[in-house]
């Protein structure tokens, strides 16, 4: 019923196993490009050919930042305060809005939501000490390159990842915590805590379920697969498993086109498993 495969693609020399990536694919008729970066180095992927190439370097070096896809520009946030965008005709990257002096710019975490991007990110006091039991939810709109504070959430986490479902964004910490949050209301709802504290975890989506993938947890390393559901507001674990340990850095959605036929992405006989 289902084809799964996997494959190890060539490796550059400037990305550490901190990268983050993302996919900028107009709609599922045009073929998907995915970029990532590691501290000021971006390659180009394309899945369908299997070829990788080295693209503008960011003017600024980062490490602990998002990348994320907005229309067909592609913008790196955090590391740093200043937001880089990426113009993909002219292959150049530049300096189009700064996230708030008081924004801890490490780990954020970054969410496309009606034609704004949600930064998530700890605060600094007046002592640029990060402000406990505090995270800064950030507007940022690429239209007008203007960045503003949202509200606060009276909670801290060490790292998060979200998502949308729906009207709502999700969010789910290393420390178990999961909540949704309403970005028409400004406002936040504690959901039932995930299974299991895990670092370096991926999060997507399928239709109206969350699922959470991969990471690790002191010497634990975990292969299960946990999802919830939003409309029974219930976790469960899938009786199926990740092939190996897999702590995920950056993860990306794609689609491949009905033009591409029968090509699949990252395939190679020895590893392609089929259902």
């Amino acid at each position: 019923m289902r084809n799964r495969c996997y494959r190890d693609i060539k490796k550059g020399n400037k990305i550490s196993k901190l990268f983050q990536c993302c996919c900028i694919q107009g709609d599922e008729n045009v073929p998907p490009v995915i970029y990532w970066s590691f501290g000021s180095s971006v390659y180009q992927y394309d899945p369908l050919l299997n070829k990788c190439r080295e693209r503008a370097s960011l003017k600024f070096k980062r490490a602990k930042f998002n990348m994320i896809s907005h229309g067909n520009r592609c913008y790196v946030i955090g590391g740093v305060l200043e937001i880089e965008e990426y113009n993909t005709k002219k292959d150049s990257w530049k300096k189009v809005a700064c996230l708030p002096g008081d924004a801890y710019p490490k780990n954020p975490s970054c969410v496309a939501y009606n034609e704004l991007i949600y930064v998530f990110s700890a605060i600094l006091d007046k002592e640029d000490e990060i402000k406990p039991n505090a995270t800064a939810v950030y507007v940022f709109d690429p239209s007008t390159n203007i960045v503003k504070k949202l509200v606060e959430i009276p909670l801290s986490f060490n790292q998060m990842k979200t998502c949308v479902v729906g009207s709502f964004i999700y969010i789910a910490s290393d420390e178990k915590h999961f909540l949704r949050f309403c970005p028409s209301q400004g406002s936040y709802f504690l959901l039932p805590e995930q299974m299991q504290e895990c670092k370096d975890f991926g999060m997507f989506t399928k239709e109206r379920s969350i699922v959470l993938a991969g990471g690790y947890f002191r010497d634990i390393k975990y292969k299960n697969i946990r999802v919830f559901c939003t409309d029974s507001g219930h976790w469960d674990t899938l009786s199926e498993t990740l092939p190996d340990n897999m702590p995920i850095y950056g993860a990306c959605k794609l689609k491949i086109p009905n033009s591409a036929g029968t090509i699949v992405p990252f395939y190679e006989t020895n590893i392609f498993e089929k259902r």
